[in-house]
């Protein structure tokens, strides 16, 4: 052999072996689990193996049908070496390390599925590189997934939005849960935007149980913004607010009044409307301030009155000091006199 052929095939060789490194590198990473027992799922970490450029988790239940080779009471009992594996219809990922203590670490590798691509294909679909069936795998956006898509009559997504949609947390159970609740977004988008903002099927069941039916799509990302929540609607409840409106459960929530804040003016005497509540906690009437004239002897405040007094910049300790300069307790109008006109400086 020559010396030139000699070297054109070391070369060939060197190519051959990086880019077998390459792929095996890009296929390989670690992972980490977590068992959340209040829910019953597991948690698997997924990190890229050298660059950690990328990390995504995904939640599961524990049974042998989801999680091959690797039990409950191996996570739960004392550490021990594991070895188990992850089937999804992109591919198969294979896990080793060890688990207990419901926590598990470890390193995997992922073998794609070879018909997977042509399958797609078949659906319409562009061939996906390797890199998205890696991550089409992780977040199990498979065939259930994408027919129910086409089932339910949105536009077909391109492959790289089919795996933004698994990234963003847009699975089989999400889109079918919403279907069930008779939620049928305009777009595939549209899904994406749901799911960031927090409006679940979960969210929307526990609204429809607290009576707020019928809303409509913009209505539920507004009201998830704005924190309105079931917890939230049930704590106004128990405050004495039986059913306020989806614009009055937005106002309150977002002007700072909560059930301690009801709750701590109606010991007072203070029984507010909704819009009453707001304007006493934008103007910084609490059941603090209130409690401090109480004790200064304004027992019989209005509403109007403690506003009056906030917007002037009558502190409670500005009141008692003036009271402790006169003979007798000053009224409404002299405390708000004095501090307009800088009488007294403390």
């Amino acid at each position: 052999m020559s010396r030139t052929i000699f070297k054109s095939s070391l070369a060939v060789i060197a190519t051959v072996l990086i880019a077998g490194t390459a792929n095996a590198q890009r296929d390989r990473g670690d992972w980490k689990l977590y068992y959340d027992a209040e829910r019953q799922r597991v948690q698997i970490t997924f990190e890229d193996f050298d660059t950690r450029d990328w990390q995504t988790s995904t939640g599961l239940p524990v049974s042998s049908r989801t999680l091959e080779g690797i039990s409950l009471a191996q996570i739960e009992g004392p550490t021990s070496s594991v070895r188990f594996r992850l089937r999804r219809d992109a591919g198969t990922f294979n896990f080793e390390g060890s688990v207990g203590d419901r926590r598990g670490r470890g390193t995997f590798d992922f073998v794609p599925n070879p018909s997977f691509r042509d399958e797609l294909a078949r659906r319409g679909y562009s061939r996906p590189s390797e890199d998205q069936q890696l991550h089409l795998a992780m977040h199990d956006v498979g065939f259930a997934f994408i027919d129910e898509l086409r089932a339910q009559g949105y536009n077909r997504p391109s492959t790289s939005d089919l795996v933004r949609m698994g990234q963003h947390g847009v699975s089989y159970d999400f889109v079918h849960g919403l279907a069930s609740l008779g939620y049928k977004l305009r777009e595939t988008d549209d899904l994406v935007e749901f799911r960031d903002h927090g409006v679940t099927p979960t969210y929307i069941s526990a609204l429809r149980a607290a009576g707020y039916t019928r809303l409509s799509s913009d209505k539920l990302v507004e009201m998830r913004d704005h924190g309105v929540t079931p917890d939230f609607i049930s704590e106004l409840r128990a405050a004495g607010f039986e059913r306020m409106s989806e614009d009055e459960l937005i106002r309150v929530r977002d002007h700072g009044v909560s059930a301690s804040f009801i709750s701590g003016m109606k010991g007072f005497g203070y029984n507010l409307s909704p819009e009453e509540l707001v304007r006493a906690r934008d103007h910084g009437v609490t059941p603090s301030y209130v409690e401090g004239f109480r004790k200064l002897g304004y027992k019989d405040l209005s509403i109007d009155e403690l506003i009056q007094l906030r917007d002037h910049g009558v502190s409670v300790s500005y009141a008692e000091r003036v009271a402790d300069r006169g003979r007798s307790r000053p009224s409404i109008s002299e405390l708000i006199r004095s501090r307009d006109r800088g009488y007294y400086r403390f």
